[in-house]
């Protein structure tokens, strides 16, 4: 198993194909483009944990990844396509503003993983909730003006460790 960050890529991008799905809706096609930083990415973090494995005697680690050049026709996506409509106040620099609404178009928001910049390195659900959590206070306010106070949100570590 890999389990790696790419470095944010421009020519990587999701599109709409021709192909359609039983609703008659246009199917995804994703086109990932794998640059020589997350090769040395993956190659390094897999050097990393072999000498880890070895000097603690925990176990054998079998790299899959030889060298950058080698060993990646086995690589997949963990379906985490994240940063196709980035969060950012300058509609040059991204295509949502913080409140998850879409720069330029009115009643059109996002609340996916598609607004984070990068993906990190744990999955995404716990920030879309809070995304979305956010996004649900601007709309109510956006309705009713005269409510203002935003949804309470809990940090759950704070929860946990608190004592």
């Amino acid at each position: 198993m890999n389990h790696f960050e790419q470095a944010p890529n421009r020519e990587s991008r999701i599109t709409l194909s021709r192909d359609r799905d039983a609703l008659g809706l246009n199917r995804l096609q994703v086109d990932l483009r794998i640059t020589d930083q997350d090769r040395q990415s993956m190659v390094r973090i897999q050097r990393i944990l072999k000498g880890y494995f070895q000097r603690h005697q925990v176990g054998q680690f079998q790299m899959e990844i030889f060298d950058a050049h080698h060993g990646w026709e086995t690589l997949t996506d963990s379906s985490h396509h994240m940063g196709t409509t980035r969060m950012n106040d300058n509609p040059r620099q991204g295509v949502v503003a913080r409140n998850c609404k879409v720069h330029g178009l009115e009643n059109l928001d996002v609340s996916s993983s598609s607004v984070c910049p990068t993906v990190g390195h744990a999955n995404p659900t716990l920030t879309i909730l809070a995304l979305t959590l956010r996004l649900c206070d601007h709309l109510k306010t956006e309705a009713i003006p005269h409510l203002s106070t935003p949804t309470q949100v809990s940090n759950p570590l704070e929860t946990m460790y608190a004592s």
